[in-house]
């Protein structure tokens, strides 16, 4: 194994290890489980579904967890299921979404250009929400060492 994929695993170990309590047990359950929905960790916890899909876009915004699909629930209906983000995949992860944040923000940058107004608030709003998740994002690959491309 090389030394920065060691160095990676570290760190991504260090992150897991510190999570607050709640987030922590939302993800040993989907680590657990393999995959799981809202309900499944919240029935398993005992904790109330608002509570655990709080903990769970804590963890997508930490790239911990991702959504891999959906189910029928056993009172049938469609819910999201989640599985963990192993360390090896979670670095390609950031960066796939970081280049499509910039792409994104790219076009409303464009767009803010031609447009007056209420239309304009709007993508101003957009524009900081992005510029926002770019500088989130930087942050946990810069955490990690990892080089922006």
């Amino acid at each position: 194994m090389s030394l920065s994929t060691q160095n990676r695993n570290v760190t991504y170990i260090d992150i897991v290890g510190g999570l607050p309590e709640k987030r922590k047990a939302v993800y040993q359950q989907i680590e657990f489980m393999g995959k799981a929905s809202i309900e499944d960790i919240s029935q398993n916890l005992v904790a109330g579904k608002n509570e655990v899909s709080g903990r769970i876009t804590e963890l997508k915004s930490l790239y911990l967890i991702r959504e891999i699909g959906s189910e029928k629930s056993k009172k049938n209906h469609i819910q999201t299921v989640y599985s963990i983000v192993h360390e090896s995949e979670r670095e390609g992860l950031m960066i796939e979404s970081l280049h499509e944040t910039k792409r994104c923000l790219e076009n409303v940058e464009f767009n803010l250009n031609c447009v007056t107004g209420y239309s304009n608030d709007i993508l101003t709003k957009e524009h900081d929400k992005l510029k926002s998740k770019i500088n989130q994002i930087e942050k946990l690959l810069n955490n990690g060492k990892t080089k922006i491309i």
